[in-house]
């Protein structure tokens, strides 16, 4: 019997216009009200989060940064890995050598190196704040960060992807949710290790863990001992990987595939 449901954001729980439909948010409240726990687990920013958070009003935990944080639904830091200042800053030399857009997070913000249409999608889809940085390498050491996001059509991402891997897989957790994104996390860092610490907070083991997601960063929750859900809208590789796969994020895939899978669900109240 499954205690807890988690989901990825983006793509999963919320449909293309990043919202999150009423119906979607009447079935997790009826789960929550029977004692299950609700873990929203993304890519995101804390910060990023928080607007979703209080739209779904029953959560539990957030997962952040692909599993580099930690945090209440109100936006407190429960843990945090940070990236290693010589790692981040030969990251954004590899970025810098290829002539790319990046950012990194402080709070509320995300700070980049260069005004582009990179920037200004961002600014709209993440809802946070955007400054420039004329030396991000700077900021970086001065602030240090648990995430390194670079954003390119999709071509150019495919390309970096695995020379990224070659030369920091080592060093850095390299990943992508989307085919525009090429992310940096800590070493070590991921969603699946970080659900597990969520769920030992909550006394709950992994295998009555309900996951969805839909990207490769969404990979590591996806597989045993977790119960993974892929979206219909995910890869054809996240999909092979998973113990199921659901409706897509534009018709309530998370929602419907919870309505028909509810006797899998403990009365924890009961």
């Amino acid at each position: 019997m499954f205690r807890a449901i988690v989901f990825d954001l983006d793509d999963t729980l919320l449909r293309d216009d990043l919202t999150i439909s009423d119906e979607t948010v009447r079935v997790l409240h009826a789960f929550h009200d029977r004692g299950i726990r609700i873990i929203p687990a993304s890519g995101r920013a804390p910060a990023s989060m928080l607007d979703f958070a209080r739209r779904i009003g029953c959560c539990d935990l957030l997962i952040a940064s692909n599993g580099a944080e930690i945090a209440t639904p109100e936006g407190s830091i429960l843990s945090q890995v940070m990236i290693a200042d010589v790692v981040a800053q030969r990251i954004l030399a590899f970025g810098n050598e290829s002539g790319i857009y990046m950012h990194t997070y402080l709070a509320d913000s995300f700070h980049y190196n260069r005004d582009s249409v990179w920037s200004d999608r961002y600014r709209i889809s993440a809802r946070l704040t955007g400054v420039r940085e004329t030396d991000l390498p700077a900021f970086v050491r001065a602030h240090p960060t648990n995430k390194i996001l670079m954003m390119a059509h999709r071509d150019t991402i495919s390309a970096l992807y695995p020379k990224a891997c070659a030369l920091f897989s080592r060093e850095a957790s390299v990943t992508t949710s989307k085919a525009e994104f090429l992310e940096f996390n800590p070493g070590g860092t991921s969603k699946g290790k970080a659900l597990h610490e969520a769920l030992r907070r909550l006394s709950i083991m992994p295998e009555e863990t309900m996951v969805f997601g839909d990207g490769i960063n969404d990979l590591s929750m996806l597989l045993p001992p977790f119960y993974g859900v892929a979206m219909k809208n995910a890869a054809p590789a996240v999909q092979e990987q998973a113990k199921d796969v659901c409706g897509d994020n534009a018709s309530d895939g998370v929602a419907r595939y919870l309505l028909s899978h509810e006797t899998l669900f403990a009365e924890v109240h009961a």
